[in-house]
């Protein structure tokens, strides 16, 4: 395991994380339906990145950005699995496709904290959620709220391991 992985994209894990394109999460077939309908709505407008950013403001019924796709399903991702936003700035080269609902800049307090901690903690704290964590909807809404990170904490805890150094806001949770 590459103690450098990106949370939002861990290689090892196959999970792709899109809490920060969420309010809020409703349950899980709610996602699962709102990626069903956002990525039949991208494919009939697959070569329309501008209708698509212009008219896709808000979010689903779960609280889902109504841009977020299963960008595998439609042969355009990385992996068959992945979940992400067909205009992020990392699909064209660069350049910042999305609308002004998006908030391009925004970090979550779990990869705030995550990319300060040592490369120890990185590894163990990957190992913890290859254990907890099967699919990228549960990944995604406990990422944002620092859930993950304080599971993973309170296990350290519980198998009285001692406490890795910690940086940040969120470890305050």
């Amino acid at each position: 395991m590459d103690a450098a992985e990106d949370l939002c994209r861990p290689p090892s894990l196959g999970l792709y994380c899109f809490g920060c394109c969420s309010s809020a999460f409703g349950s899980a077939l709610s996602v699962e339906e709102g990626l069903d309908a956002n990525t039949a709505r991208y494919r009939r407008n697959v070569n329309e990145w501008t209708w698509l950013r212009d008219n896709s403001y808000g979010t689903t019924p779960a609280g889902l950005c109504n841009l977020v796709v299963r960008l595998g399903a439609l042969g355009i991702g990385e992996g068959p699995n992945e979940i992400g936003c067909p205009l992020h700035k990392a699909r064209h080269d660069g350049i910042e496709r999305r609308g002004a609902d998006c908030l391009p800049t925004y970090e979550c307090g779990t990869r705030r904290s995550y990319v300060q901690w040592p490369a120890q903690t990185q590894r163990a704290f990957l190992e913890f959620l290859g254990t907890v964590v099967t699919d990228s909807a549960t990944y995604s809404a406990h990422m944002d709220t620092g859930y993950w990170q304080r599971k993973f904490f309170a296990h350290l805890q519980e198998c009285g391991e001692p406490l890795l150094p910690l940086i940040g806001p969120s470890d305050r949770r």
